[in-house]
C-alpha cells in the first residue's frame, strides 16, 4: 500500500482522536487518562487489511451493525508509537484531517514512551491533556462550524 493512499483513507474514512478515560489508582482514586487513536471504519474489507498489513495494528475486528438496512463494518486502529509513527508518515499528504493529525501528534509526543510508576501526574499536566482531548473534540465535531465569539 502506498503512503499516499493510506493518508487518503485515512483522511477520508478514518479518525484521528484523543479520548478521555477515568482510572482507578491502587489507591481507589479516580482520576482522567488520555488514550490516542487512529483508526478507519469501512465496509469493504480490502482497504482495512491493507492498513493492517502495512502499519501492524492493536485491533482489526468486524463491527457488527443491528440496523438491519446497513452493513456490517470492518475496523482498524493504531494507538501509541505506532500511532506516531504513521502520523508523522502521512501527515504532509493529509488535507482534513491535518489539524488532528499535528494535535495527536503534540500528545503523544507528550505520552509515548512515558512510564510514570507510581509518581501521579502533576495537575497542570492532566489540565493540559485533558484541554488538547477538548481542542481534538471541536476539531472532529461533525456538521456545520459553530461561529466563533
Amino acid at each position: 500500500m502506498d503512503i499516499r493512499y493510506a493518508a487518503g483513507i485515512i483522511d477520508g474514512e478514518g479518525t484521528i482522536g484523543i479520548y478521555v478515560h477515568s482510572t482507578a489508582s491502587k489507591k481507589g482514586a479516580r482520576h482522567p487518562s488520555v488514550e490516542t487513536v487512529v483508526s478507519v471504519t469501512m465496509t469493504d474489507k480490502r482497504p482495512i487489511k491493507a492498513l493492517h498489513k502495512k502499519f501492524g495494528g492493536g485491533s482489526l475486528y468486524l463491527q457488527s451493525n443491528p440496523n438491519k438496512n446497513h452493513r456490517d463494518a470492518y475496523r482498524w486502529s493504531l494507538e501509541g508509537p505506532r500511532a506516531l509513527a504513521l502520523l508523522l508518515r502521512i501527515r504532509r499528504y493529509l488535507l482534513v484531517k491535518r489539524k488532528q493529525a499535528d494535535l495527536a501528534v503534540q500528545m503523544l509526543r507528550r505520552t509515548v514512551g512515558m512510564y510514570r510508576g507510581p509518581a501521579p501526574l502533576t495537575q497542570k499536566e492532566i489540565s493540559t491533556r485533558l484541554s488538547m482531548a477538548a481542542k481534538m473534540r471541536r476539531l472532529n465535531r461533525r456538521g456545520r462550524p459553530l461561529p466563533t465569539l
